[in-house]
């Protein structure tokens, strides 16, 4: 490891004009700052963010190859049914499948953080870390942007998102409320239990039974308003609670705030959902798949000036819906 390390600090020496100032303090300083950064770059690496859902709620997958600039993929369908009949007749119906085939565009995400030359001596002077807080920026603006692209995708590079596949059922809940809004916050608790009922059934119901939802998403304010709210008077079962136990815990819900419309509105993200909206799913890699070839990672540092660069990069190709009849969507919920 430390003679790893020596190799780093001299390459890092011999290359930077900007720590060979003084000699063998310039060398002190690049030993310093290799030794510094694998330090930073793991701490990078392994932090958690938890705000950032999209790969527990949309299976994600690493296994194309990084090298790769499309994903093709096809979409299929069954097609064929048995039938009774009898073990000598020629007659069975023959199963086959139906397919159609998509392309996906695989595009890069990048950013950096670096440090300038007074930054390694100063943190080498004190003998203090050096700073992670732009390290840490660096890592958070590439999740930004695949969290951006897992939900609402991006139709200039032709991705898909969560969201964003056209082939997705869209409904609308009734707008039957006290005041005849569709609105959760105006429906008595058993119109809200129909419209999420709904939701979830749809999928069973356009797939002939074959799929089934097991995942359902709702803004915040949805979700804090089902946990929140009774089942009647009198009633100490939220309908979140009752909605759980009809379900028999099968239903999984995640509250996102992805779900509640934008300020600028859902045309700012190329959508044409009307209110919040809530989306019933089968979170399954056989429906549906967040593709990574390349996961987050950062270079070797680069000079620039009198500076030392960091750059990240990952590679993703989007969310490939193979059975997007999986899903659905319902707007007006909010």
């Amino acid at each position: 490891m430390n003679q790893r390390l020596d190799e780093s600090a001299n390459i890092l020496y011999n290359q930077s004009a900007a720590l060979r100032t003084d000699g063998q303090e310039g060398k002190k300083d690049a030993m310093f700052f290799t030794r510094e950064l694998e330090t930073v770059k793991k701490e990078v690496r392994e932090k958690k963010y938890p705000n950032f859902k999209q790969r527990t709620l949309i299976p994600t997958t690493f296994n194309t190859d990084p090298g790769a600039e499309t994903i093709t993929y096809y979409l299929y369908d069954h097609v064929g049914i048995a039938k009774i009949g009898l073990d000598y007749a020629n007659d069975s119906p023959r199963a086959s499948t139906k397919k159609e085939k998509f392309t996906s565009n695989i595009e890069p995400f990048r950013a950096h953080y670096a440090y300038s030359t007074q930054d390694i001596r100063r943190s080498r002077m004190s003998n203090t870390p050096l700073e992670q807080r732009e390290a840490m920026a660096g890592r958070k603006s590439i999740q930004l942007a695949e969290q951006k692209v897992a939900y609402f995708g991006d139709s200039a590079y032709n991705l898909e998102g969560l969201f964003s596949n056209s082939n997705i059922t869209l409904t609308t809940v009734p707008s039957d409320g006290g005041t005849g809004q569709s609105e959760f916050t105006d429906k008595d608790p058993d119109q809200i239990v129909r419209d999420i009922n709904n939701c979830i059934n749809i999928v069973n119901t356009q797939t002939n039974g074959v799929e089934e939802a097991n995942t359902v998403l709702l803004a915040p304010t949805e979700m804090t308003y089902i946990k929140t709210t009774r089942m009647g008077d009198g009633s100490d079962t939220t309908i979140y609670k009752f909605l759980k136990e009809a379900h028999e815990d099968k239903i999984e819900f995640f509250s996102l705030a992805q779900c509640a419309e934008p300020t600028a509105g859902w045309s700012s993200l190329g959508l044409s959902f009307s209110g919040n909206i809530m989306m019933a799913y089968k979170r399954d890699p056989e429906a549906l798949e967040l593709e990574v070839p390349q996961d987050f990672e950062q270079m070797e540092p680069e000079v620039r000036g009198m500076t030392l660069r960091v750059e990240c990069h990952e590679r993703c190709g989007g969310v490939i819906w193979y059975q997007p009849l999986a899903a659905n969507i319902s707007q007006g919920v909010g």
